[in-house]
């Protein structure tokens, strides 16, 4: 009875593990390789990650041997997440950005996050092993003990993390090292399987690697600790870093006038030539932008600007002066310079806009006659091009906010004001003419931000 027992628990124990297990990365995922994958990214630095698979998939977070975080995949979800790591190389290697353009993958972005850990720039070594064989490959990842080298002096993640095209070299095997790709190189460094002559000869023939941070699962079983102090390792870059879609922004701030329009009043009463308007120094801005993303680095858009200068109506003194109100609309191009991630992995993005429109002007214009202000009004029409730059720190998946800078230059077309006709303190009639002789303006500011990305 108690061999029978045993045999099913075993049995059980097998069944259970089988089934636990994902593509590539089994019941326990390494922690260099949950990097690699982006598996979990949410989690606090884990020792090690433990998948349980039943319906669903549960990927759950352990730390100094307990299970501190869950995250789950149903069972709907589960094909997808085989695929995301069955053809993970693929993906990342797509001329297509596949993880946004991709609706099923799309669904369990934030439970994994693709990143690029595969430095192609790296260029092969040879290594001449104690029994004089030489090899020649790309230097893939290091550690005191071993060097994995590819098999050929290319190498496509792709293509040969399934062929298995790549060997481990024990440190302890190594004769030479030469950075010339070359059995016939004039120069080798001596290793002969000492740790510290090999760490010199490292840093003189590959002081960059193919992988560093990130390590695809079938270099585990050669190296599964790269060594930091080998090198700086291969630089990464976000692949999937946001949700594309429409998206809208609420802006406010003001504009300080770093060029004004030239105007001038005629005044009857004095005979000038034409006295300066002195302009509005500063002016309150507030809008909305709406994009919708064309890529994951670009969007487009419209936007709508309301700016209006302070009122000069109950200002009681004498003065010859322009204001104005602006009403803007204009087509936007926005570069996402630094991309917020909205599934959590970076919280600050940094992004600039151009943009160009019409706008119509609303002008106010003053001056006096024995002791009393008089007003009049005016229309124009101009183009404006704005430079924006904002750097913006998401809240939530949907909500971020920031602080933009912003630059305009308003190119006037047409203007128009109305005479002011009266008469003076002796009943003579009186009348004062307005005009602009450069339309042109210019205007530097900063407006608060909050931006909205639909779901």
């Amino acid at each position: 009875m108690r061999t029978v027992y045993t045999v099913a628990v075993s049995f059980l124990f097998i069944v259970s593990t089988a089934i636990s297990q994902l593509p590539r990365v089994g019941s326990t995922v390494h922690k260099n390789v949950q990097t690699y994958f982006g598996i979990a990214r949410r989690f606090d630095p884990m020792d090690s990650l433990r998948v349980v698979r039943t319906n669903n998939v549960y990927i759950i977070g352990m730390r100094n041997g307990l299970d501190v975080d869950t995250i789950t995949f149903t069972s709907d979800e589960i094909p997808i997440l085989e695929r995301y790591l069955n053809d993970y190389e693929k993906l990342l290697a797509s001329k297509t950005d596949a993880f946004v353009n991709d609706s099923a993958l799309r669904r369990i972005l934030g439970r994994v996050v693709p990143v690029r850990y595969f430095n192609s720039r790296v260029k092969p070594v040879s290594v001449r092993t104690m029994n004089g064989v030489i090899k020649t490959g790309i230097p893939l990842i290091a550690s005191d003990d071993c060097l994995l080298l590819s098999d050929s002096s290319v190498f496509s993640p792709q293509l040969h993390l399934q062929t298995k095209a790549f060997t481990c070299i024990p440190s302890a095997q190594i004769e030479t090292l030469s950075k010339d790709a070359s059995s016939g190189s004039p120069i080798w460094y001596r290793v002969e399987g000492n740790v510290q002559q090999f760490r010199t000869a490292v840093e003189l023939t590959c002081p960059e690697r193919a992988y560093l941070f990130g390590i695809p699962p079938e270099f585990v079983s050669c190296i599964a600790e790269p060594q930091e102090e080998l090198g700086p390792g291969a630089s990464y870059a976000i692949v999937c870093p946001r949700r594309t879609g429409s998206s809208f922004a609420a802006f406010g701030g003001f504009l300080s006038t770093r060029k004004a329009p030239e105007a001038v009043v005629k005044s009857s009463s004095n005979g000038s030539n034409g006295t300066p308007l002195t302009f509005q120094p500063l002016m309150y801005s507030f809008g909305l932008d709406a994009s919708i993303a064309m890529g994951p680095s670009f969007d487009v858009g419209l936007r709508g600007t309301i700016s209006a200068q302070p009122p000069t109506i109950d200002d009681l003194t004498l003065q010859n002066s322009l204001g104005m109100d602006e009403y803007l609309l204009q087509v936007l191009g926005t570069w996402h310079i630094l991309a917020l991630d909205d599934i959590g992995f970076r919280k600050f993005g940094v992004t600039t806009t151009l943009g160009l429109g019409p706008s119509f002007l609303s002008y106010r214009t003053r001056t006096y006659v024995d002791s009393t202000n008089v007003t009049s009004t005016g229309s124009g029409i101009a183009i404006d091009a704005t430079w924006n730059l904002q750097v913006m720190c998401a809240i939530s998946r949907s909500i971020a906010f920031g602080i933009r800078g912003t630059a305009t230059y308003q190119l006037g077309l047409t203007s128009d004001f109305d005479d002011i006709k009266g008469h003076d303190g002796l009943g003579l009639e009186w009348m004062a003419s307005f005009n602009i002789s450069d339309q042109s303006a210019a205007y530097l500011g900063a407006q608060l931000v909050v931006s909205y990305t639909l779901p």
